[in-house]
């Protein structure tokens, strides 16, 4: 688990550097004004896309870490039909978890994306499509 979590620390680091470099791109603007920013409103809807799907892909990972370290630890202590049936009862508790997970953590991640950049990033996309007309 812990490597789990030093390769998201990494990840996110290169993520949010990838995307610092990105805003203050912005600010070299030299061509074609509306084309430049239409390029990097594509590409921050991009990086925000991209943050959506590594958080929903890292619940998956995470719940399979932690089932493979409780499954781990009960299989040390229990065999034969008192393994099979503690393994079954917690592959259930550990799939309706991670499906209320993933409902929840969709809908709010989702919400906090819009609420963080999306309401900025669609005023952007608005006052271009003015500036185009």
């Amino acid at each position: 688990m812990a490597a789990w979590m030093a390769i998201m620390c990494l990840l996110s680091g290169l993520y949010f550097r990838y995307k610092l470099a990105l805003l203050y791109s912005l600010s070299d603007a030299s061509g074609a004004l509306l084309d430049i920013v239409q390029q990097r409103l594509t590409s921050l809807r991009g990086l925000v896309a991209l943050y959506f799907r590594a958080t929903m892909w890292s619940l998956p990972i995470s719940l399979g870490i932690g089932l493979l370290f409780i499954g781990g630890r009960i299989a040390q202590k229990l065999e034969g039909q008192k393994l099979l049936l503690s393994m079954s009862i917690l592959l259930l508790v550990f799939a309706f978890t991670g499906l209320c997970a993933y409902f929840l953590t969709r809908r709010f991640t989702h919400w906090y994306l819009q609420r963080l950049y999306g309401q900025h990033l669609d005023q952007l996309e608005a006052a271009l499509r003015e500036l185009r007309d």
